[in-house]
Order: C-alpha cells, then sequence, then structure tokens
C-alpha cells in the first residue's frame, strides 16, 4: 500500500509540473489596475514570440497571489522581488518588468513632508494587501497606519481629516484623483520609495523561465517597455481628463 500510495504521489507531481509548450495559453492573474495593463501587454508581447498565449484573470490581491501560488493559474503579473520567500511554488522572471514610485497623499493645506520621519506621528492609510507597502508600513514603525479596502476610500478619508496622509503608488495616485475629483488632496512629488516589479511563473513553468528572461532583456534593451508603458497610461489619464 505505502509503494502505491508513493506512486500515485510521483505521478500526481509529474502531471501537474508539465510545463507549457508552444500553442498552449496561460492564464496569469492579478488585480484590476493601469499597472496590470501595462505589464500585460509587455508579457503578451513577450510570450507570442515564443508561441505561447496568454490570458489576463483578475482577483483581488491576496487571492491572486495564492491562485499563482497553487497552480490554480500558471502566474502572476507581477509581484516584488522576494515574495518567493513566502510562496516558494512561485518562480521569479528576473528582469524588472516594471517598477512602483511610492508616494504620499496629503490635504493641499498640510505642511507634510515625503519622510519616514514626518509620517510615524501622523495617522497614514493605504490599500490593503499591497506587501510592499505593507514591509514598508512595518519596518518605518508607522503604530497608527490604517488599512481600507480601495483607493478611494483612502483619499475620502484623507479630504474629511479621518487621515493625516496616504501611502499610495504613483499611477493608482493620479488615477484615483482624477476619478473623485479631489481638489483639496494633492500628492507630494518626490517618491517616499521605490522598488522593481516581476513577473512570477507557478513553478511547473520553471522551463519557460531562461526563454522568456531572454526575450524580456531584450525588450528592455530596445525601450519597449517604456514604449508600452507610455501608450497605456495615456490612453488611462485621458479617460478622466
Amino acid at each position: 500500500m505505502k509503494y502505491v500510495a508513493k506512486l500515485i504521489c510521483i505521478l500526481l507531481i509529474i502531471l501537474t509540473a508539465t510545463p507549457c509548450i508552444a500553442g498552449e495559453k496561460l492564464v496569469l492573474s492579478g488585480i484590476k489596475s493601469p499597472r496590470s495593463k501595462i505589464v500585460y501587454e509587455i508579457l503578451r508581447e513577450a510570450y507570442s514570440s515564443l508561441g505561447v498565449e496568454i490570458e489576463f484573470k483578475a482577483l483581488p490581491l491576496l487571492r491572486s497571489t495564492h491562485s499563482a501560488h497553487s497552480g490554480a493559474v500558471d502566474g502572476e503579473l507581477f509581484k516584488i522581488s522576494g515574495i518567493e520567500e513566502q510562496y516558494p511554488n512561485l518562480i521569479k522572471v528576473p528582469v524588472p518588468i516594471d517598477h512602483v514610485n511610492l508616494m504620499v497623499l496629503t490635504r493641499k493645506d498640510s505642511k507634510i513632508n515625503a519622510t519616514w520621519k514626518s509620517l510615524r506621528p501622523l495617522r497614514v492609510g493605504y490599500f490593503r494587501g499591497i506587501v510592499f507597502i505593507e514591509n514598508k508600513i512595518s519596518t518605518e514603525n508607522l503604530r497608527s497606519a490604517k488599512s481600507l479596502e480601495t483607493n478611494e476610500q483612502l483619499v475620502k478619508m484623507i479630504n474629511l481629516k479621518r487621515l493625516d496622509a496616504g501611502l499610495i503608488a504613483r499611477i493608482a495616485g493620479i488615477v484615483t484623483l482624477k476619478k473623485t475629483h479631489s481638489d483639496n488632496v494633492r500628492m507630494l512629488q518626490q517618491p517616499i520609495a521605490t522598488t522593481n516589479l516581476y513577473h512570477y511563473l507557478n513553478i511547473k513553468h520553471s522551463a519557460l523561465v531562461p526563454k522568456l528572461t531572454k526575450v524580456l532583456k531584450r525588450m528592455s534593451e530596445k525601450g519597449r517597455f517604456k514604449e508600452i508603458r507610455k501608450k497605456i497610461l495615456k490612453q488611462e489619464f485621458s479617460k478622466y481628463d
């Protein structure tokens, strides 16, 4: 019985670890956002050159990562480096596919600076589930930080003086301020922190990583990432003008 059980386990591992081949489709998860559109377009072009089609599946932040880790989807559009330590079934494609500028939102009459020292004694809000922000809040000891369900809620609470400041990615900040028409809330010019983002695949597709790495490096060197980013952002920002 033990031998049979062991054999079944081995067969299951082999079956679930079958790599993607040309002509197949990969399902990649992520949140619904302008950044996801940028990264999806970059990856669509990269995978297409390898003969692989991709599909985007919009999921909430944590569910997206859990789905990629479990193999329910084939990978995640982007995450910060180091997420693989918590989710070992995720393999990083080692080419920065985008970057995040973490910005500070305040009321226009505020004299808050874009420094951690300035934020430390304040009531600071942020969108729940963003690992980069949550890590910075922990390491910078922001004891009065409050997690919120949406960026729109974040802007509203700053406007109502229920929060002193907010932490938000630059792209999300621009879009949210445009959507909410918040004349009393502004985004400080200098980022308080910056980090790179990377594409992650489930371990069953690890054979794709070296090939995809070469393609993405070539695209980055040719300036293709910047071209796609500029095009998508122009489209997204113009929606709210």
